[in-house]
């Protein structure tokens, strides 16, 4: 550090806080970054997929300083079977799946990631399948007609 106007307990530190610092968050403050580090904080929202995804920050002089994750939208389908009838889904991450009436519709998972949803008998039930970490992917509406 330099001194400023030759006073030794001036320094360009003492003159960036003097000017930051009015609520006692200096480091939050983007000035104080700038002039710390020469960069500038930047925040980000990360809208999750079932995949792999990398964010940096926009510009070189730039860095993020905090990350906003949001959950991963759940899909919503509605689906119509007879009686007897099968709807097969096919997606490698589901784990599991539950019917909401088994005397209506049942919903298994085959090793692959294969949904089968089986109509039993007519009326309305509801799917959920999550995937291996136990997170809701797809909420189904199923309706079982009547064969005939």
């Amino acid at each position: 550090m330099f001194y400023v106007l030759q006073y030794p307990n001036f320094t360009a530190l003492n003159y960036a806080e003097s000017m930051c610092d009015r609520d006692n968050t200096i480091t939050k403050n983007p000035v104080f970054n700038w002039l710390q580090y020469g960069k500038l904080p930047e925040s980000i929202a990360i809208y999750p997929s079932y995949s792999i995804q990398y964010d940096a920050p926009d510009g070189k002089n730039r860095y993020i300083s905090d990350v906003t994750v949001f959950p991963i939208p759940t899909a919503t389908m509605a689906i119509t079977v007879a009686e007897g009838a099968t709807s097969t889904i096919t997606n490698p991450l589901i784990s599991s799946a539950q019917s909401s009436s088994d005397a209506t519709a049942t919903a298994t998972v085959a090793q692959g990631g294969v949904l089968t949803i089986t109509g039993v008998a007519a009326g309305d039930a509801t799917v959920t399948v999550y995937d291996k970490a136990n997170d809701l992917m797809y909420t189904i509406t199923v309706t079982v007609e009547a064969a005939g």
